[in-house]
This record gives C-alpha cells, sequence and structure tokens, in this order.
C-alpha cells in the first residue's frame, strides 16, 4: 500500500501535531464521497484555513460502537488514479475499506458531518501545523480545535 494514504496512517503522521482526529465513516451515512466536494474543501483549507463556524463533527468512537446496528465503519483510502506516487489533489480516487472491530479502539470515532473536510485533510501536502491566518480582517483557525465531538 506504498501508493496509498489511509486514515490510520494519516493520523498517526499528523495527530500529535496539530489534533487531527482520526476518524472513521458508517456504511450507508454519507459514506460516498464527491470527489469534486473534496478538491473544493482541499482548496479552501489550504487558501483559508480552517473556518472555526464549520467544525467537523463526529461521535466519539465509545458511542457510535453501541449505535451501529450492524452497519460497517469504513476508513477512506487515498490512492493515485494513475501512474505511481502518492496521491496528489489533481491525480487521486477514493477506496472505502472495511474496518475489522477488533481495531475499532485505533479510531477516535466516527464522522457525523465534514466528511470532505476530513478526506481533504488527508493529503500529505496540508499543513502539519496548527496555526492561524489572517486572511481579510478575519482570523481562520486551522484545524487544530475544529472538531467537534456530538452528543448523539
Amino acid at each position: 500500500m506504498e501508493n496509498s494514504v489511509s486514515v490510520n496512517e494519516t493520523a498517526v503522521m499528523n495527530s500529535i501535531k496539530n489534533g487531527m482526529k482520526n476518524l472513521l465513516f458508517i456504511e450507508g451515512n454519507r459514506s460516498e464521497i464527491d470527489k469534486a466536494n473534496v478538491v473544493e474543501s482541499y482548496n479552501k483549507i489550504k487558501a483559508m484555513g480552517f473556518i472555526p463556524t464549520m467544525p467537523v463533527e463526529f461521535l466519539p468512537i465509545e458511542q457510535a460502537q453501541n449505535k451501529l446496528g450492524g452497519r460497517r465503519l469504513l476508513k477512506p483510502v487515498l490512492k493515485r488514479e494513475k501512474g505511481e506516487g502518492i496521491p496528489t489533489i489533481s491525480n487521486f480516487k477514493i477506496e472505502m475499506e472495511t474496518v475489522p472491530e477488533s481495531e475499532y479502539h485505533l479510531y477516535d470515532g466516527v464522522c457525523v458531518d465534514g466528511q470532505h473536510r476530513t478526506v481533504a485533510l488527508m493529503f500529505p501536502d496540508m499543513e502539519a501545523e496548527p496555526n492561524s491566518r489572517r486572511h481579510g480582517r478575519a482570523t481562520i483557525h486551522c484545524p487544530a480545535k475544529q472538531w467537534q465531538a456530538v452528543e448523539k
């Protein structure tokens, strides 16, 4: 799998540095990811950072496990669509892999809202350090504090 990037590998590389959550997607709940929306999210994050009023919402894994109702948990894996090497925003495809129940504890939770932003943050060239950027007059925070656990 040297020519792909999975949510778990990305989280290992980045979670300590930027507070990024290691999230899964639940089968049947927005698990179809539109590449155009990923590209749009990627470009917005690159240009403006994370928008504070649009946090990625997730259900903590302990709560999610109790609400699966027989559905599987999936992790997105980025792969190059053409050629060799790591995926880039202009050359990628997304494959969803089933995560064994025995590995659920390795993840922080299940993405409820923000799937496209979650995938956009998986690209290796995204910023590794949390910061704030000045964009016009507003300060836009990137991504360390933009993960919000929800009670469901």
